[in-house]
């Protein structure tokens, strides 16, 4: 299959149909422990060819460590790695088709940015007319021809990632690894080389898993993620669904700000959940979720769902409507942000886009106000 048929048939989202798509990287049961301390912990998980697959997680759950063992850095304590269809778990790192780009990028000081791009195919054997023809490649692939005889400490920092990029591409892998590699950039630089790999991985068809701890980053770049927490896989999804339908309060709160409601379920019908909160006249509304009758559970919504009006100056017959004083505002250029405490005690927060002038902005400090939801734009979640 070409690298373009790759990219269109990647557009099927694959693992919505793995009757007829099979993983390029398939790991089953995977276990990895250091002395008593398990930070692996029996992880299952399918990637699929021309995926940019992000491992998302805080510091110390596991991702980087399970980003080693499909380098081949590590060895499972328990379980299978495949690639392809072989099983590579007991495999060498430089028997695997995969090529790894770490953090600190790693490059020769001593060697120009052609001869840091060019070592890997050397050291496979490849000379001559072939190996001038893949590094050049690879560096118009990144922008970097004009650079190619200059020194690792002649070049900036966004110029060293592409280095590192093209030396790690130079080798036509099935899979490449990436370990928080844009983490060393600048706000401006990064935001540039999220669209580089994004073009990267269209222009080339090569598959690659991320491992980050940025949120942003994760949700700029994936098709899909993992969130992990403490050895273990807590969600699977694309972007959009781990934001909008997230399975737990501990993905719900890693992705973005999020303002809970404790109650207990009431009704649920069409879909709709009704939840009683203790302290409110009235129940709110979420979309349903994995929840019954019965359970406690929470009403979570996102702060850029919520609308907010001085009060009395709310739209009538509102669902999802409450009352409260604005405790905090932060500008924040695009929008603004509120911070409003419920007449029950709640702390909500709020986004404003401000398409107008941020001076004739009609809510501010200490000002009473009403704020309210939809129901389909807000989330019912259980105690986990």
């Amino acid at each position: 299959m070409s690298e373009r048929a790759i990219v269109d048939a990647y557009a099927e989202k694959p693992w919505e149909h793995p009757e007829r798509h099979k993983p390029v990287v398939r790991l089953r049961g995977i276990v990895k422990r250091f002395g008593l301390f398990e930070a692996v912990s029996g992880v299952d998980l399918d990637v699929y060819r021309g995926e940019i697959f992000s491992l998302l997680g805080g510091s110390g759950c596991g991702k980087t460590t399970l980003l080693r063992m499909l380098a081949g850095l590590e060895t499972p304590s328990e379980g299978r790695v495949e690639i392809d269809g072989e099983d590579v778990t007991e495999l060498a790192p430089y028997d695997r088709p995969v090529n790894m780009m770490f953090q600190s990028y790693a490059l020769f000081p001593h060697m120009n940015v052609a001869s840091n791009v060019a070592f890997g195919l050397k050291r496979d054997g490849v000379r001559g007319t072939e190996l001038e023809d893949r590094v050049a490649d690879a560096l118009a692939q990144l922008e970097l021809t004009d650079f190619a005889t200059r020194k690792p400490d002649q070049l900036s920092g966004g110029q060293r990632q592409r280095v590192a990029l093209a030396r790690a591409i130079v080798k036509r892998p099935k899979i490449l690894l990436l370990d928080e590699p844009l983490g060393a950039l600048d706000k401006r630089l990064r935001e540039s080389a999220q669209y580089r790999l994004m073009k990267l991985a269209d222009d080339t068809g090569i598959t690659m898993i991320v491992v980050t701890h940025d949120q942003e980053e994760a949700m700029v770049l994936s098709t899909r993620a993992a969130v992990m927490d403490k050895g273990l896989i807590r969600q699977v999804g694309t972007p959009e669904a781990l934001y909008e339908r997230p399975g737990s309060r501990f993905v719900a709160a890693f992705l973005g700000n999020i303002s809970l409601f404790e109650g207990v379920v009431t009704a649920i019908r069409d879909g709709i959940a009704e939840l009683a909160v203790e302290g409110m006249d009235n129940p709110l509304f979420a979309s349903a979720g994995d929840v019954s009758e019965g359970m406690p559970g929470a009403v979570a919504v996102r702060p850029e769902k919520v609308r907010i009006a001085l009060e009395g100056m709310a739209p009538p017959r509102l669902v999802n409507r409450l009352q409260g004083t604005v405790e905090g505002l932060a500008y924040l250029g695009d929008v603004t942000s509120y911070r409003v405490r419920t007449r029950q005690g709640h702390l909500v927060e709020v986004t404003r886009a401000n398409s107008e002038n941020a001076a004739d902005r009609d809510v501010d400090w200490d000002d009473r106000v009403e704020i309210w939801f939809e129901p389909a734009h807000a989330m019912l979640l259980g105690t986990d």
